[in-house]
């Protein structure tokens, strides 16, 4: 099997799993249509999707970093490639925010405004600020990813490489409040995708390391 083919598999496994993983705890998204079911339940679920989804695609564009760092993808396929997943990263985190947003105002019968203010008063809004935070952290990497491309600035790259932050975010996020992400699939999955992403971060460490010591 050659690398296009093991390429092509990959990106299957991946674009895949995270809809196996949300079917096997939701099971036949119909049945949220039934009269019996609580308002916002279906704009919940689908919010558990897009989030499973995101946290993928927010992996993936760490890996990818990681990759081209380690000099294994070419500059021009990596800026193009950062810039789409970027943008379908965040277009995956508003849908995943707003979906819950609706679904708990729906369920509430009022506005959950309260949702986009920080909360550490217990454990499950410690986690859902975690998110929170994450998303906010997105919109500055959006805005600043732009901004490099009309301004080379110190200040912007600085602010843009707040991405490894970001990761770690809705790790803690998914993990500890995502009930999908704890299942055992999902937790093999996600595992997965983390331990490759501190792999490849060992790797370029040891690389500058080495380097530090040829070229002192």
């Amino acid at each position: 099997m050659n690398w296009k083919k093991i390429k092509r598999l990959l990106c299957i496994v991946i674009f895949f799993t995270p809809g196996i993983i949300w079917y096997q705890d939701t099971g036949n998204i119909l049945q949220y249509y039934e009269n019996t079911v609580p308002d916002g339940q279906l704009l919940y679920v689908l919010s558990k999707l897009f989030g499973l989804y995101a946290l993928t695609g927010i992996a993936w564009q760490m890996i990818s970093i990681l990759i081209n760092r380690l000099g294994f993808a070419s500059e021009n396929e990596f800026r193009l490639n950062h810039a789409i997943f970027g943008g379908i990263n965040f277009f995956l985190v508003i849908l995943h925010t707003g979906l819950f947003y609706f679904a708990v105002t729906l369920r509430q019968g009022k506005s959950a405004w309260q949702l986009f203010i920080p909360n550490f008063n217990d454990y499950y809004h410690i986690y859902l600020s975690a998110g929170l935070i994450g998303a906010m952290i997105l919109i500055t990497l959006v805005i600043t990813g732009i901004l490099r491309w009309y301004k080379k600035s110190s200040i912007v790259r600085y602010l843009h490489n707040s991405y490894w932050l970001l990761a770690g975010l809705v790790y803690i996020h998914a993990l500890s409040i995502g009930t999908e992400a704890q299942s055992t699939i999902g937790l093999i999955y996600y595992s997965l995708l983390g331990n490759s992403i501190f792999f490849l971060w060992i790797l370029l460490l040891l690389r500058r390391v080495r380097m530090r010591m040829i070229f002192p």
